[in-house]
């Protein structure tokens, strides 16, 4: 199909695969003639270069390889650009194999719109979401694929440790699996991936997020003093806040979920594993223990304050007094005595 829908909140991803398109498309010496780029981000006072925009793409290309056409976020909704819509679905039935028109959204479109509906019947649909940290064995998985496009091989223990470090941030596991194998090649060519020791890679990619982790213990325990100076130091390490809140997110929804697991009387290690998204279910005797003082109302309540933090941050709060504040307030939840 010479229609193709981009979206999603993962860049790096979503450019990789811009980059792959516009080479399968469009010849170098011709790029100039033959590629559009139009940005509609503010809505409906773009339409008119939107539409521009499928006048182009319906002319034939100059030169050799194709033409192509990317439109950034156009807006799918009558109300705002009803020209363009109609232009729309005039031009996307009758593209010749070598107009190529490319709809990009930071956000997934509404599935129950008319025009939604109608792109789906003509175009090639892709997804380039983050994949959330707690959901490790996908992490896992993108990180092993993402190893074997460069021949890299890893062992799981490497890339558990690597999801660990990096989370799921993209374009750091690539340039991190890319820093390893520049090692491998330059540094030590004796040395294959195959035989690549987990000491070596915790040298090359160290793991801020690990300090982050004893963050979420001294919050779990109510130590304010130890919360506040552990933030302190990510943050004079020009750690990223939205990558601390992300590690603390993923640690306190797994102790949640193991509370209310067992506390709707699940016994199964397998099951509550499942849930909780922990790849090993040996791993819940150690993650008990740590939560065994605490209840799973106090842990909700830790989870709800996390959230509320993320989206301040997200609008823009100044993150140091706010991640404070929000602190203060959990270990003072986690240090309330339990109802029993």
């Amino acid at each position: 199909m010479p229609t193709y829908i981009f979206w999603g909140n993962d860049q790096f991803r979503l450019d990789q695969a811009i980059k792959k398109l516009q080479n399968k498309v469009l010849d170098k010496t011709w790029i100039t003639f033959n590629f559009d780029k139009i940005d509609c981000s503010s809505g409906g006072s773009n339409v008119e270069e939107a539409i521009q925009g499928l006048n182009q793409v319906v002319t034939p290309p100059m030169g050799t390889g194709g033409r192509l056409v990317w439109l950034i976020n156009p807006s799918l909704s009558p109300q705002q650009a009803k020209d363009f819509i109609s232009e729309l679905e005039r031009t996307v039935p009758v593209l010749g194999d070598e107009s190529h028109l490319l709809l990009t959204f930071s956000q997934k479109p509404d599935g129950r719109s008319k025009t939604f509906k109608f792109l789906e019947k003509h175009a090639s649909i892709q997804e380039f979401s983050n994949i959330p940290l707690w959901k490790t064995g996908e992490l896992i998985k993108l990180l092993h694929k993402s190893a074997k496009s460069i021949g890299l091989k890893l062992t799981d223990e490497i890339a558990e440790y690597l999801v660990d470090a990096i989370g799921n941030d993209t374009r750091a596991i690539q340039n991190s699996l890319e820093k390893i194998q520049l090692y491998l090649q330059s540094e030590n060519p004796q040395i294959s991936s195959k035989g690549l020791e987990l000491e070596t890679v915790q040298v090359l990619i160290p793991n801020s997020a690990q300090t982050s982790l004893d963050l979420a213990n001294a919050l779990k325990s109510g130590d304010t003093g130890v919360a506040l100076g552990l933030l302190e130091s990510l943050l004079i390490q020009n750690e990223a806040p939205l990558r601390i809140l992300a590690t603390l997110v993923r640690q306190f929804r797994t102790w949640t979920w193991i509370k209310v697991m067992e506390s709707s009387g699940e016994r199964d290690n397998n099951a509550i594993a499942k849930a909780a998204e922990i790849r090993n279910p040996k791993r819940l005797y150690f993650l008990r223990k740590e939560i065994q003082a605490l209840q799973k109302e106090q842990l909700k309540n830790c989870l709800y304050q996390l959230q509320d933090l993320e989206l301040k941050l997200k609008q823009g709060y100044e993150a140091k007094a706010e991640m404070q504040r929000s602190f203060i307030e959990i270990t003072q939840i986690c240090c309330q005595p339990s109802p029993r």
